[in-house]
């Protein structure tokens, strides 16, 4: 791979040679093109994006068919278990010892049953969770207002990459 620094130093060395060709912004990435080697380093690094954006695309294909595969083994692992629990009620086994592990049935744990609206329990039996309403601040910082611990910042540079 060409070497960023050098190339930043053929930039630099054309921009003190030619400080013309800086003002006009045809011209300037014309003299780059074609007197350093900026652009060969930019298809390089095209070359390389898209590599990645290949393999990411491949890995994330692959990860949805092994998320799918776990999913099946996950419901068999359900269904063993239901079996398991069949067949144990209805030998009316407690316990079963066996080398690979020991099954045993036993009494599960109390749950709440029931739903009604928050609103209408003592405030003793609800639960508040407050946070910062963050596109509500943006937009009341947007209208010239001040927000205590926020403010906006300037929106930085973003590369644009388009392909056929």
């Amino acid at each position: 791979m060409l070497n960023p620094d050098i190339i930043r130093q053929q930039i630099t060395n054309l921009g003190m040679q030619f400080p013309q060709l800086i003002e006009d912004a045809d011209a300037w990435a014309l003299s780059i093109e074609s007197e350093t080697s900026a652009f060969d380093l930019l298809r390089q690094i095209e070359r390389r994006r898209q590599e990645a954006a290949n393999m990411a695309g491949a890995l994330a294909s692959n990860i949805a068919e092994i998320e799918i595969r776990q999913a099946r083994f996950v419901e068999r692992e359900k269904a063993m278990r239901v079996l398991a629990f069949k067949i144990m009620s209805a030998a009316d086994l407690r316990k079963a010892e066996f080398a690979e592990a020991t099954y045993s049935i036993r009494n599960g744990q109390q749950k709440l049953i029931g739903d009604t609206d928050a609103e209408q329990l003592p405030v003793a039996l609800q639960r508040r969770k407050v946070e910062a309403n963050r596109e509500a601040i943006k937009e009341a910082l947007k209208a010239g207002q001040t927000v205590t611990g926020f403010e906006l910042s300037n929106a930085e540079p973003q590369l644009s990459i388009r392909t056929k």
